[in-house]
């Protein structure tokens, strides 16, 4: 009986943790290149078949496998101009 009433209460306590990670989850936002993109992306990749290999749950990488393929692009080129020798411009697309 008393096992059960603590093993309730490490039951409500670990509801109140995960609802206040929730709570004051922040999210950031990293500007790479194509080359840094595809290194993390590698990366995850093979920290991920480690841990198949070891047999550990792979979800939460997964997860964030799929919201980094999922990352908008914000693509800006490289404009020399014409007029003035040495300045330039970036413009969005």
């Amino acid at each position: 009986m008393i096992n059960q009433i603590k093993l309730e209460r490490l039951r409500q306590s670990q509801n109140l943790i995960d609802k206040e990670d929730y709570r004051m989850e922040e999210t950031r936002t990293i500007i790479v290149d194509k080359y840094d993109y595809k290194l993390m992306l590698n990366a995850l990749n093979e920290f991920r078949n480690a841990k198949l290999q070891q047999n550990i749950d792979t979800e939460i990488i997964d997860k964030l496998i799929i919201n980094l393929l999922n990352a908008p692009k914000n693509k800006k080129t490289l404009s020399l101009s014409k007029n003035i020798r040495g300045k330039y411009t970036v413009e969005a697309r």
